[in-house]
């Protein structure tokens, strides 16, 4: 991984994710750090970074260079010293622009905040975030708004035991747990009581191990009908800095987003979220 890309649209939780990026280079230590916006992002009222007055149209891109330049001074002392930060801004749409900015610049990582705590910023990055992560082949770091960087010793790979061969992005996974020396620990959470039983399961268990035995990550298996609930109780209660999950119609990751959920997820989440889409 030579080049991390955060995106921005100069919201608090924006901005939370951009210093957690940059704490995270230590790690890492990534020879690069780009910082993105979209000028198609609304951006909210208010936000960590100043606004210069209201501006018409056409001055709309040179707002953006000024915003993202104050927050690249602001973020200046929290890098690694091998780190380069560059800024970038335009007026592609999103998903577009942070695939082939990614491409371009040979980004491993995209990290961008879950959400804001307004209504109407909740809403709109809300939105921006499950396009993004069903959309993009990128694997995509989701920092909460009430997240600290802690350094990332523990993660949790969250999985069903559903056609577990070819939904699981075992390389990118693999690739990414060696870069940052942190152990692996597999998770399946059964939506059914632990009586439940399906013909698959043990063949499905099989392969699991086959694909991760190498890695000699933790086993664990437990059940919740939320299965978002029952990963994040778990994380909390494992000491765990990362989680990650393959963002699939069914399971965990549409359960985060699920309305009686959000306010919850909002306030209360403090783990960063990694999702990685399957491998082609």
């Amino acid at each position: 991984m030579k080049t991390m890309l955060v995106l921005t649209d100069f919201s608090d939780s924006a901005y939370n994710a951009a210093l957690y990026a940059a704490a995270l280079t230590h790690q890492l230590q990534i020879p690069k750090l780009i910082l993105y916006h979209s000028c198609t992002l609304i951006p909210p009222m208010q936000t960590v970074v100043p606004v210069p007055g209201s501006v018409d149209a056409k001055d709309l891109h040179m707002e953006s260079i000024e915003r993202l330049t104050i927050l690249k001074n602001n973020l200046q002392s929290f890098l690694y010293e091998g780190t380069a930060l560059e800024v970038l801004t335009d007026d592609r749409p999103l998903v577009a622009a942070t695939e082939a900015i990614a491409l371009q610049h040979q980004a491993g990582l995209v990290i961008m905040g879950v959400t804001g705590k307004g209504k109407l910023e909740r809403i709109l990055v809300g939105s921006t975030t499950i396009n993004l992560a069903k959309e993009s082949f990128l694997p995509i770091l989701l920092v909460p708004p009430e997240a600290r960087f802690e350094k990332i010793r523990r993660a949790v790979f969250a999985c069903d035991l559903k056609n577990v061969s070819a939904s699981t992005p075992v390389k990118t996974i693999k690739s990414l747990i060696h870069s940052l020396d942190a152990s692996l620990l597999v998770l399946n959470v059964d939506t059914e009581d632990q009586d439940h039983f399906e013909p698959d399961t043990l063949n499905e268990q099989f392969i699991l191990h086959k694909l991760w035995d190498d890695e000699k990550p933790e086993y664990h298996y437990t059940s919740n009908n939320n299965i978002a609930e029952g990963v994040m109780e778990f994380a909390y209660e494992h000491n765990i800095q990362l989680v990650i999950a393959v963002p699939k119609k069914r399971g965990f990751f549409e359960s985060i987003f699920k309305r009686s959920l959000t306010q919850r997820l909002t306030f209360d989440l403090t783990i960063p979220l990694l999702l990685i889409r399957t491998e082609a």
